[in-house]
C-alpha cells in the first residue's frame, strides 16, 4: 500500500515523475515516488523540484539548516500516520521546539488550554515550513506536539522539582526554563490535586509490564515494514503487538507478555471456526478481551496517531466491553448477514415507493387530458378518437370506460 505524501494532485503528478538528485549523486540518475517510502533514506524536496538525500542518522539540528524553500518529505500511512525514516526526524524536531520555553510556554496545566492555540499554530506552521507530509498527518503532528511538551514537563519535574524543598525549587530556575514561566509551574505542581494526580500517575505507570521493543522505530513504521515484506498484506493487530513486544532474537521481553499472547493465540484459534483468513471484529475481540479495554484517546498496541474514532468508527462509548467480547466467526457473520437484508429491504421499499408515486402522477395527468378532451368533443358533437389499451392492441372507443374519472358515456 503505497502511503500519503501528497496535499493536491498536482503535487503528486510533479513528484511521481522522475525528477534529478543533487549533484552529490551520480549525474543522469532519477528518482520517482517509490523512494519516498524506503525506511532508511529522507529525501528533501527544492523550490525547483529536484530532491536531494540527507546524510545518514541527520539530528533535528540539521533541520534548522535547510536552505530556503527546502522541505522534507515525509510518507504517511492511511492513518496519517508517519511510517518512512523522516518520521523520527519530524518528531524530534518537535520535541525540540516544544522545550523552547518562548515559543511554547508550560505552565499551563493541560495542553488543551485555549491560550495554548495560538501558540500550537505557529508551532505548526514551522514545522510546516520544513517538512512536507499530506494533511491527513497535521493531527499526527498535533499529537506528537503535546506528547513533547507533557514528557518535557515530566522531566523538568523529576529534576528539578520532586524530593526538594519548595523554597529551593523557586530559588533555582533552571536554564532551560523562561524565569517568568517557572514559578507558576511550581505553584502549579505543588498543588495537593496535582501531588495526588502525579501519585495516581506515578503508580499507573509502575503497573506497565508489557513494553514495547522497537526502540525509535515506530509502530507505524515496523507496520509497514512487516507489509513489505508480505507483500503488502496488513498485519492484524494481534500480529502486530506481537512482533513489537520481542526482541531481536525472537524472545518476549518478558513472562507476563508471553502469557498473554498464549492466551490471545488459543482464543483467536477458538473463535476462527477454522476460518484461514480471520474477520478483523474477531481479532479486535479477542485483543481487548486479553489486553483489557481501551483507554479514551488512544487505541492500544497501535501508537502514537490512531484514534478510537477513527480506528473503530464508533465513540469509546461504544467500545466493546469483556462480556460483548464472547462472540465467535458464526454469530458475527449471522450479523452481517441481517444487516444485508434489512439494507436491501429499506432499498427495495424506497424504490417501490418512489415508482407508485410516479405512476400516481402519470396517471392522474392522463385522467386530466381525457377529462379535457372529452368536453371538447362533446361540445363540438364529436365521437371520441379511438385509442389503444395499455397492454391490449385493440383498438377501444370512447365508449370503454379509461379510468375512475371517466364517466362511460352513451354515443349520440
Amino acid at each position: 500500500m503505497r502511503g500519503l505524501v501528497f496535499d493536491t494532485q498536482e503535487e503528486h503528478e510533479e513528484f511521481s515523475s522522475p525528477v534529478t538528485m543533487s549533484s552529490s549523486q551520480e549525474n543522469g540518475s532519477s528518482v520517482n515516488q517509490d523512494i519516498l517510502s524506503d525506511n532508511k533514506t529522507i529525501w528533501i524536496s527544492r523550490v525547483d523540484g529536484s530532491l536531494r538525500k540527507m546524510r545518514q542518522k541527520p539530528t533535528a539540528s540539521e533541520v534548522y539548516g535547510l536552505e530556503l524553500g527546502e522541505k522534507i518529505l515525509v510518507e504517511l500511512d492511511e492513518r496519517g500516520c508517519p511510517n518512512n525514516y523522516a518520521r523520527y526526524l519530524l518528531g524530534a524536531f518537535a520535541a525540540d521546539l516544544v522545550r523552547t520555553g518562548a515559543k511554547c510556554p508550560i505552565h499551563y496545566s493541560r495542553g488543551d488550554n485555549e491560550a495554548l492555540i495560538p501558540v500550537k499554530k505557529e508551532l505548526i506552521e514551522t514545522i510546516e515550513r520544513k517538512f512536507k507530509y499530506h494533511e491527513k498527518g497535521r493531527s499526527w503532528v498535533i499529537d506528537k506536539l503535546h506528547e513533547s511538551w507533557r514528557s518535557h514537563k515530566t522531566f523538568l519535574k523529576g529534576k528539578y522539582f520532586d524530593g526538594k524543598p519548595l523554597q529551593e525549587v523557586l530559588d533555582n530556575i533552571p536554564h532551560e526554563v523562561e524565569a517568568a514561566q517557572w514559578n507558576p509551574l511550581v505553584v502549579l505542581w505543588n498543588e495537593p490535586k496535582k501531588k495526588k494526580q502525579s501519585a495516581t500517575n506515578s503508580a499507573n505507570a509502575r503497573k506497565q509490564v508489557h513494553y514495547h521493543t522497537g526502540g525509535r522505530k515506530s509502530i507505524a513504521r515496523k507496520r509497514k515494514e512487516m507489509m513489505d515484506e508480505n507483500s503488502g498484506k496488513e498485519p492484524n493487530r494481534l500480529t502486530l503487538w506481537d512482533a513489537t513486544h520481542k526482541r531481536k532474537d525472537g524472545t518476549y521481553a518478558n513472562e507476563a507478555t508471553k502469557e498473554k499472547m498464549v492466551e490471545a493465540n488459543h482464543l483467536l484459534e477458538t473463535r476462527a471456526g477454522g476460518l484461514e483468513q480471520v474477520p478483523e471484529e474477531v481479532v479486535n475481540n479477542v485483543f481487548l478481551e486479553v489486553m483489557g479495554p481501551e483507554h479514551g484517546g488512544r487505541v492500544r498496541g497501535m501508537g502514537l496517531g490512531p484514534k478510537p474514532r477513527d480506528f473503530y468508527g464508533i465513540t469509546y462509548k461504544k467500545f466493546p466491553n469483556s462480556s460483548e467480547n464472547e462472540v465467535g466467526v458464526e454469530e458475527l457473520v449471522e450479523k452481517k448477514i441481517a444487516e444485508i437484508v434489512r439494507e436491501h429491504n429499506k432499498d427495495k421499499m424506497i424504490a417501490e415507493t418512489k415508482h407508485q408515486k410516479e405512476l400516481s402522477t402519470v396517471n392522474r395527468k392522463c385522467d386530466m387530458l381525457l377529462s379535457v378532451l372529452s368536453r371538447v368533443c362533446q361540445e363540438v358533437n364529436m365521437e371520441m378518437p379511438i385509442n389503444f389499451d395499455e397492454e391490449s392492441p385493440e383498438p377501444r372507443s370512447s365508449h370503454s370506460s379509461y379510468g375512475p374519472n371517466f364517466d362511460r358515456r352513451e354515443s349520440v
